[in-house]
């Protein structure tokens, strides 16, 4: 057992203990700069229990979850915390953090998932379990796009941190690839992150070569339980989704030995770890919303729209907090039931009172055959489907402050006031 009188003589250039490294080692330079405040713990963290209980300045710590460490280890980072008597916050990358009491509320998520998996499955089974898991922990956070800039509100720093995001339920692409390989890594998994600038998947090593998944990409399918999408494709295959119009998947050098899961192969998969029946069929409620309206006939696209809408609150409404996920699928739904999505604009709004952008709120308005239009608005804590209408919007909502575009609803008011304007005068006259 180290103590921490030894731990400060062999850290010689600490003067105050303020920041922990828990991993392997870094470059040295990278400490240079901080050494004065900052440490390393290479190892086992047990070895290291009486630095965290006598430690008395210490503010945070950071544990390396980008190389692989097995579940013992993770088990002694916890027994560490535990030991901690600061309020210290907790890092897995330098911004986003979370406090102690986040941190063992998401070890526990994360013990609960290990637990599941059954120690004899495949890695490729270990990775779909954890991949299709995604869909039920977190969703991506929504967020007017900052053009690289940096974030425009703190909670997409937080979205990073592993412990904060399982908490919270939100994450962003590189934080969703952070807690699948913290996760995986526990059950002997080897993965590696894959990175184009923009966007974050991730690379798996399986029995039979490397796997490439998107789980983020996937989350607006997993969510609802439907089949990934996104998951065993090869380079090529992604790099054809992206399209000409994004470099979303594109890397500067493309992993090799890299192989395609065929829908045959993902089905068996997903059946062998129980996620789907002797069927081979995902059981997802988006499948019912689609049998029922091919089953049915209606006099007017209007009722037509009415009822997807009813089905996606009976059906969807206890996934409703997952705003963005919401917004795809609503899109799908409507697009597959007839409705132009030319004729929808699905929008981010805030409340005027909402100073920070914390609490987005999604709407939909669709412009009907007959020049008029309707809006929903969603609310996730009640499950509902709500109308709103465009005078109750400009006086409660706005856009994000980054999106410099007219609100929707402004044209609304504007062509109502001019046809009731030009209703008045000619009633007048």
């Amino acid at each position: 057992m180290v103590t921490y009188d030894e731990f400060m003589k062999d850290n010689k250039k600490v003067k105050i203990l303020k920041e922990l490294y828990l991993g392997n080692e870094r470059k040295e330079s990278f400490f240079d700069s901080i050494n004065e405040e900052r440490a390393r713990i290479l190892g086992n963290p047990l070895e290291y229990l009486d630095v965290a209980q006598r430690a008395t300045e210490l503010e945070g710590i950071e544990i390396n979850t980008t190389d692989i460490q097995d579940r013992k280890w993770y088990e002694a980072v916890r027994r560490f915390v535990a030991n901690c008597k600061e309020d210290i916050k907790i890092y897995n990358i330098p911004i986003g953090a979370c406090t102690k009491e986040e941190f063992f509320n998401a070890e526990n998520i994360i013990e609960g998932i290990v637990d599941q998996m059954d120690p004899k499955w495949s890695v490729k089974q270990k990775l779909a379990f954890v991949h299709f898991k995604m869909g039920e922990l977190v969703t991506y956070m929504a967020d007017y796009p900052s053009n690289s800039k940096p974030p425009t509100t703190q909670y997409i720093a937080n979205a990073r941190n592993i412990w904060k995001s399982l908490t919270s339920g939100i994450s962003v692409c590189n934080g969703i690839t952070y807690i699948q390989r913290a996760i995986l890594s526990r059950v002997g998994v080897t993965t590696r992150q894959l990175s184009s600038g923009t966007h974050n998947f991730m690379l798996t090593e399986t029995e039979d070569g490397n796997v490439i998944t998107d789980a983020t990409w996937d989350l607006e399918f997993t969510t609802f339980g439907c089949k990934p999408q996104y998951f065993g494709k090869t380079y090529e295959e992604f790099r054809k989704i992206d399209g000409d119009k994004s470099n979303a998947h594109k890397l500067e050098e493309p992993p090799i030995n890299v192989i395609s899961i065929s829908d045959e192969e993902l089905r068996e998969i997903y059946y062998s770890i129980g996620i789907i029946g002797k069927d081979r069929k995902f059981d997802s409620k988006v499948n019912e919303i689609i049998t029922e309206m091919k089953s049915r006939e209606f006099s007017s696209q209007e009722e037509r729209t009415g009822r997807v809408w009813e089905l996606i609150e009976e059906k969807l409404g206890d996934k409703f907090a997952h705003i963005e996920e919401c917004k795809s699928m609503f899109e799908n739904c409507l697009r597959w039931h007839g409705v132009d999505l030319q004729n929808v604009t699905s929008q981010y709004v805030y409340a005027l009172d909402d100073s920070e952008f914390m609490s987005p709120k999604l709407v939909i308005n669709i412009k009907e055959n007959n020049n008029t239009s309707s809006t929903k608005i969603i609310d996730p804590k009640g499950n509902r489907v709500l109308d709103i209408s465009a005078e109750e919007l400009q006086a409660n909502y706005r856009y994000h402050k980054n999106n410099t575009q007219p609100p929707f609803w402004e044209n609304q008011i504007r062509e109502a006031q001019g046809v009731e304007r030009e209703e008045g005068h000619e009633y007048k006259s």
